[in-house]
């Protein structure tokens, strides 16, 4: 083979080489937002699946006592006294949870 039949080659061969690799990088980013998608609505359901937690449920979480006042895909609203804590929905396993009962509001 001649140089200049290898260079056209490889000049042929460059931007099929660039279409894949951005066709590639597409294909990352899709995965990873499925994931995503993924981890929220494998949360939500673990989180509305939880008996003892719900709408209107006293709890204690971050060290505030609260009521929870919604919660959807994204996030949980607990009400406090300071305001609103809001906790993201795939990090609500990792927080301390403690249901408080009528008597232990008073403390």
């Amino acid at each position: 083979m001649t140089e200049k039949t290898i260079l056209n080659i490889i000049s042929n061969l460059e931007p099929h080489l660039f279409f894949l690799l951005f066709k590639l990088l597409l294909a990352g980013f899709a995965v990873l937002f499925l994931k995503a998608i993924l981890e929220n609505l494998v949360a939500y359901v673990q989180f509305s699946s939880n008996k003892r937690l719900g709408i209107g449920v006293k709890v204690r979480v971050r060290g505030k006592p609260g009521k929870i006042s919604w919660f959807n895909l994204r996030w949980i609203f607990v009400h406090t006294q300071d305001g609103e804590e809001i906790i993201a929905m795939k990090r609500w396993m990792y927080e301390q949870w403690a249901v408080l009962n009528n008597n232990n509001d008073k403390k």
